[in-house]
Parts: structure tokens; C-alpha cells; sequence
């Protein structure tokens, strides 16, 4: 049996005030709170692709792009014609690492409404993750023709224009963008890339930490800030530049995490068997030898100290440090 057309028409108002609600949230950076009240909205109207969008649109704010990429694929069943769907469902597949399918699907929307900047964006930024540095800057470009006031557009044409090795143009790009919204976090990462990209390593920390203060349980901006403090260090700047340590040192900071783990780990377990040996040697050596082989000794130990524990505990603190700020600023 059918609802009567009053009880209907209150479901639809719940659900519309629900709505309305998650998408203030989502403008004032409160993703779990706005996941609460889109689901709230999926419950009461789950029919509505509106309701489906937002949903996923906050599942993806709020880190759980999985979550988010259901919600998108049945807003698209739902509404197989409306850009907007295929927009959410192109964002869902490019934060899920499925960068050549978030193309096919924003190019989709962007297909069926020629006109809106906003499609020309997330696709300028769905081609530089495949990466397609040149389409992503013909991309981006017809985007900042469309929405010039739009700082998404500016930021994906200088991410673009980084990508084509011209971060003089990419840096003034972002100027612009972080000139139309400096609270932007993804403004000031991509600022801290070009700096990092040219060797400006107290700039490039700068940048990140203002990105870092603005969205905290970003992980990107995390090994990004961490890779500058590091090559920022008076201890890598001193060293010859032939070798260049502080590229050295930001390229381990922001690199696979798995990769990072493992370099550690085989780095600690060199230094241990080096300390191990070295200790041998000085319990057979003579005292002249036996003690700088102890010292060495000590300091191969305290090497695998840092490596296994030091330093991530340190990376730790730091971002922790950093964040206090804004987590105790936004609690209320």
C-alpha cells in the first residue's frame, strides 16, 4: 500500500533539510559529521540521486573512498544522464586509484554539459594522475576559460603545467588560485611541490605546513611536510652538492610507504650486523683499536635506534605538533 501523498511529501521535506544540512558541513570542512546527515538522507529518500551524491560526496571528504565509490555508482544508476552523477562517480574513481576510469566518466559529463567549468577541472585532474600531462593542461586551460573564478581551475592547470616541467608558469597559476581561496590546503600542497620541485626547500616547508594546518589527517601533505623539514636541515644543507641530500632525503620522506618501511628496515639490520661485528673485533683487538671500534660500534647501535624507532616516533610528534593548533581549534 502506497504512503499518503502528506506522509510522502514529509519524508522528502526530511530528507531535503538532511540534504541541505550535509552540504553546509561539507563547505565548512566537517566531512563526518555531513556523512551523518547525507545518510540520513539516503534513509529517508534513498531513491533521490541528490542524496546518493552528497553521500558520496562526503564518504570522499571524509577519507573512505570505497564507501563513497558505492554510493556514486548507484547515484549513476539512478540518474544514468545527469553529469552530476557521472562527476561524483569520476571523483570516487580517481580517489580509489582508478585514474584512466575517472577520465572515461568526467569526460562523460563533461560530454553532456559542454558549458559547466567544473567537469573541464576534475577531469584536468583525473589526466594528470594518469598521468596525461598535456591533455591535462588543454584540460585545465579550457576550465579557467570557462570558471575564471574558480580556484580549482587555476590549481589543476599549475598542477599540470608542474608536470610538464614549467613551474614558473605552474607557480604563477596557483598564485592565482590560492589569491581566490587562500584557505584552500590543496593551494598551498601544490605551492609546496613547485618549491620542493625547485630546490626551495624553507619555502616548500612553509607551504606545507599551511596545507598541513588547514587538513591535518591529510597523509600526502604528512610525508610532504616531513620530506622538506628533513632536506630543510642544516645537517643535509652543509653536504657537498653533488650529492645533493636534501632531494635525497625529501624523495625518501614523500616516497611508497612500503618502500620507505622496508628501507628502514634493511638499513637498521645493516647497521646492526655492522655494530654486532665491530663489537667482536674490539673484544679481540688491542685497547689502541679495541676503542674506537667500540664507538663505532655504539654508533652503528644508535643508527638502528633511529631507523626502527627514532625516526618514526620523531615524524610522529612533529605532525602531531604541527596539527595541535587546528585540532583544538575546530573541537567546538
Amino acid at each position: 500500500m502506497s504512503a499518503p501523498d502528506d506522509v510522502g511529501g514529509e519524508v522528502r521535506n526530511r530528507a531535503a533539510d538532511a540534504l541541505e544540512r550535509a552540504v553546509a558541513l561539507l563547505r565548512m570542512r566537517r566531512p563526518v559529521e555531513a556523512v551523518r546527515e547525507a545518510a540520513q538522507a539516503v534513509g529517508e529518500d534513498g531513491g533521490e540521486p541528490a542524496a546518493r551524491r552528497t553521500l558520496a560526496w562526503a564518504l570522499l571528504a571524509a577519507g573512505r573512498p570505497k564507501e563513497g565509490l558505492v554510493e556514486a555508482r548507484e547515484a549513476v544508476r539512478l540518474s544514468p544522464d545527469d553529469p552530476r552523477s557521472l562527476q561524483i562517480l569520476g571523483r570516487a574513481l580517481l580517489a580509489s586509484g582508478e585514474a584512466r576510469e575517472a577520465c572515461l566518466a568526467l569526460d562523460q559529463a563533461r560530454q553532456r554539459d559542454p558549458e559547466d567549468g567544473d567537469y573541464l577541472v576534475d577531469l584536468s585532474r583525473a589526466l594528470s594522475a594518469v598521468p596525461d600531462w598535456p591533455r591535462a593542461e588543454q584540460a585545465a586551460r579550457a576550465a579557467v576559460q570557462r570558471v575564471p573564478e574558480e580556484e580549482g581551475a587555476f590549481r589543476a592547470l599549475g598542477v599540470a603545467l608542474l608536470g610538464l616541467g614549467r613551474p614558473e608558469e605552474a607557480e604563477s597559476a596557483l598564485a592565482t588560485a590560492r589569491s581566490l581561496d587562500p584557505e584552500e590546503p590543496l593551494v598551498h600542497y601544490s605551492l609546496g611541490l613547485v618549491a620542493a620541485h625547485r630546490r626551495r626547500w624553507p619555502e616548500a616547508l612553509e607551504r606545507f605546513r599551511e596545507a598541513l594546518v588547514r587538513d591535518p589527517p591529510d597523509t600526502d601533505t604528512q610525508r610532504h611536510f616531513i620530506g622538506a623539514l628533513k632536506a630543510n636541515s642544516r645537517l643535509w644543507r652543509i653536504s657537498p652538492r653533488a650529492l645533493d641530500l636534501p632531494r635525497r632525503a625529501y624523495d625518501f620522506a614523500t616516497g611508497d610507504r612500503q618502500g620507505r618501511v622496508t628501507k628502514r628496515f634493511m638499513a637498521g639490520v645493516l647497521a646492526l650486523l655492522v655494530a654486532r661485528g665491530l663489537g667482536r673485533l674490539a673484544s679481540l683487538a688491542p685497547i689502541w683499536l679495541a676503542v674506537p671500534l667500540a664507538v663505532v660500534s655504539l654508533v652503528s647501535l644508535f643508527l638502528v635506534l633511529h631507523a626502527w624507532l627514532l625516526d618514526p616516533l620523531l615524524e610522529w610528534w612533529i605532525v602531531r605538533r604541527v596539527t595541535a593548533g587546528h585540532r583544538g581549534g575546530t573541537a567546538s
